[in-house]
Formats: C-alpha cells, structure tokens, sequence
C-alpha cells in the first residue's frame, strides 16, 4: 500500500487524507494487542469495524438479510 500513496494522493489529493484517518480508526478499534497492527486473528475477530468503512448504520437498517 505505501506504493500507492504517491499516486492517490496526485489523483485524489483529499483523498488521501481521508484514507489515514479511516485506516488509523480502524486500526485503533480491531488490533486488540495494540501492536499497531493488525493480524489475521484481529481482523476476523472484529468484522463490524471493517463494515463501518463501507456502511453506515442507516445501511444496516435498510437490509432485512444483515439483522
């Protein structure tokens, strides 16, 4: 992903900035041993933080399938 960021952020200046905060609130909410990282285990541990990225709750609410 660090390849990435040069082009993003000359494509999608803000977007970059954005990505950071997501990345490091999802990072900050699933890696449980608070090693900066997240592991396989930690991820499969925590999926809701993930679908926070994507979906809203108003998106929960609108899918009879996702309760």
């Amino acid at each position: 992903a660090d390849e990435l960021k040069p082009i993003i952020g000359k494509l999608h200046p803000a977007e970059n900035f954005y990505a950071k905060q997501q990345a490091d609130y999802v990072i900050s909410q699933a890696d449980t041993n608070k090693d900066g990282q997240l592991s396989l285990n930690e991820m499969i541990e925590n999926p809701y933080v993930f679908y926070s990225a994507l979906f809203t709750e108003d998106d929960y609410g609108s899918h009879d399938e996702l309760r």
